[in-house]
């Protein structure tokens, strides 16, 4: 994980980083498994290739959606936010979020059905 990373999640969130593994999946985007307390935290920086100014907006806005969800007790992955917000924006321009890590798997479109889906 690059240094920046784990200097801003140390100072922002408080949380230390220690051993980071990379997830696979994604397109140019970038993750990480990271321990923290007694499980693991994912961390996700999106790609600049990939996303524009209003891309990452949109992002924003779902990721805020997804912590609403919560509020109301719709299970999913707890999102820590940063001074209210689900997505975390450098100086430099990096942009990340930090959630609870979930395992799981892909499937393809094919295969979801509405149980599989619950």
């Amino acid at each position: 994980m690059e240094w920046k990373l784990r200097r801003d999640l140390k100072e922002s969130y408080g949380v230390p980083c220690g051993a980071a593994v990379p997830v696979g999946g994604g397109w140019l985007n970038k993750k990480w498994k990271v321990a923290y307390g007694n499980g693991a935290l994912l961390v996700k920086r999106y790609s600049d290739q990939r996303y524009d100014e209003r891309g990452l907006r949109r992002i924003g806005a779902a990721l805020q959606r997804q912590m609403l969800l919560e509020r109301e007790a719709v299970p999913c992955p707890h999102i820590l936010p940063f001074q209210g917000h689900a997505v975390r924006v450098l100086e430099d321009g990096t942009v990340y979020t930090v959630m609870e890590f979930c395992e799981g798997e892909t499937g393809s479109r094919a295969a979801m059905t509405p149980t599989r889906m619950y």
